[in-house]
């Protein structure tokens, strides 16, 4: 399976961040660093709930569904709290791409006597496939900016809420 494809459907490597504080701490920050980014042109945006966190990085005017998304989980253990996940396509995404692509290959098997159907349903395959591709290739920089963002709410921004309070 190829690097682009295996990433969109099952997330690169399970990042982790940690820094001081509780869960409901690190909530708060996340939810200030979205609501401060929404002015620019390009900014962090996504949701959190429960323990649960999704990031995307959206360019103003563009909208890609192909986008990097980071999915990821608040835990709190001993005055520190650590968000793990990785970075994928959105889940509805991934549902849509696994069904077409699953109905195009099943498609090519059972109907294997004409021979022009089964082309046809692999080079339709293929094209979904390319355009995976080319849409991750061109977000290949989000992933970055997440990370960065991310990087920022835990050692900048959670840090200093900390201090102030202790």
């Amino acid at each position: 399976m190829p690097e682009f494809l295996r990433r969109f459907f099952f997330g690169g490597e399970r990042l982790e961040f940690r820094g001081p504080g509780s869960v409901e701490d690190a909530k708060r920050m996340i939810w200030r660093q979205l609501e401060a980014s929404k002015a620019d042109k390009s900014n962090l945006s996504g949701i959190v709930w429960a323990d649960s966190v999704h990031l995307s990085w959206q360019h103003r005017h563009v909208w890609n569904d192909f986008r990097p998304v980071f999915h990821g989980h608040l835990r709190s253990e001993e005055g520190e709290v650590f968000l793990a996940g990785r970075i994928s396509a959105p889940r509805s995404c991934q549902l849509v791409m696994l069904i077409i692509l699953t109905t195009l290959l099943v498609v090519a098997v059972l109907f294997a006597s004409p021979l022009f159907v089964p082309l046809a349903s692999l080079g339709m395959a293929l094209l979904f496939v390319l355009m995976i591709g080319f849409c991750r290739g061109g977000a290949s920089e989000d992933e970055q900016k997440i990370i960065q963002s991310i990087q920022e709410i835990f050692e900048k921004d959670l840090t200093a809420t900390r201090t102030r309070g202790s």
